[in-house]
């Protein structure tokens, strides 16, 4: 399916049809369009005018959702009581609760959710900071230091692992290892 006529095809079809009193058949057949096309354009352009040309994309589109009342309505509920579930989760329960429906998919799920305003606003979402280690070994602290220049000249890297709770170093390597090492 096409999309609307662009302004200047409009145009020039009324130009066509007013100017060189050329057939509606011939319009048809030189833009490749459809007789029910050319008529309807011509009837609204006699009975607006210009203005009649303009294309109503507020008629384009489906204003309801293809599958049931039903369906639909669950879905919305389910995202409302859940907001943190995704589309493909709540159309796992749907199934479960409706096998014998034809259900939506997911990315149709996820267009009524944006329109009903249901996912949180981006960027309030907060993350909580890590709890601390409340045992020994619950939790390690990994650190490397790179291309550090040692007295000698030589360039190494170290790296420590402390535990969180005790503060007690663990061990501490350092790299490039030596030969005897």
């Amino acid at each position: 399916m096409r999309g609307p006529l662009p302004m200047h095809i409009r145009s020039l079809i009324i130009e066509q049809l007013t100017k060189a009193n050329s057939s509606m058949i011939a319009v048809c057949t030189e833009h490749g369009l459809s007789y029910s096309t050319i008529r309807r354009l011509w009837k609204r352009y006699k009975a607006e005018g210009i203005s009649g040309l303009k294309p109503h994309y507020d008629q384009c589109g489906s204003h309801q959702p293809k599958c049931e009342a039903l369906i639909y309505r669950c879905a919305l509920w389910l995202k409302h009581l859940h907001p943190d579930w995704g589309a493909a989760v709540i159309q796992v329960v749907l199934h479960d609760h409706y096998p014998q429906k034809s259900l939506p998919s997911e990315r149709s799920m996820q267009r009524w959710f944006k329109a009903r305003h249901l996912y949180p606003p981006k960027g309030l979402i907060t993350v909580s900071p890590p709890e601390p280690a409340t045992a020994v070994h619950d939790t390690w602290q990994v650190d490397a230091k790179e291309k550090l220049h040692l007295h000698s000249g030589q360039v190494a890297s170290y790296l420590t692992i402390v535990d969180e709770h005790s503060g007690s170093l663990l061990k501490a390597v350092v790299f490039p290892l030596s030969a005897h090492q």
